[in-house]
């Protein structure tokens, strides 16, 4: 096979899909491991705990979209032409930041749990 065909199967040599982000909406690694954890689970205790941890991941995954659609929208703001809308620009620098820390704090208390 020709490199010119190799190419053609394998559809990760397009830089512009190679690194394009995740459909917002599709399953997220870590729902991916929480599945694989559930499968293989060998008690309701064990059941219980990735149950638990299914549900914190939903919250951090849409606090992780919510921050991504903020910081586009800061953007879109901030290099767009004409006059800048700056009490916008705080108030949604503000929640970024509120949402950052928020993510920060799941994922230390994860962290927390995991070795606890």
């Amino acid at each position: 096979m020709t490199p010119e065909q190799q190419k053609h199967f394998n559809p990760t040599t397009n830089p512009d899909i190679r690194y394009s982000d995740r459909d917002i909406d599709s399953v997220s690694n870590r729902d991916i491991l929480a599945n694989a954890f559930m499968d293989v689970a060998q008690n309701d205790v064990e059941r219980g705990k990735i149950a638990e941890y299914q549900q914190k991941i939903k919250a951090l995954d849409e606090d992780e979209r919510k921050l991504r659609d903020i910081r586009a929208q800061l953007h879109d703001l901030s290099f767009s032409a004409g006059p800048r809308d700056n009490a916008k620009i705080r108030e949604l620098r503000e929640k970024a930041t509120k949402l950052a820390n928020r993510i920060g704090i799941h994922l230390r208390s994860a962290a927390q749990e995991h070795h606890a």
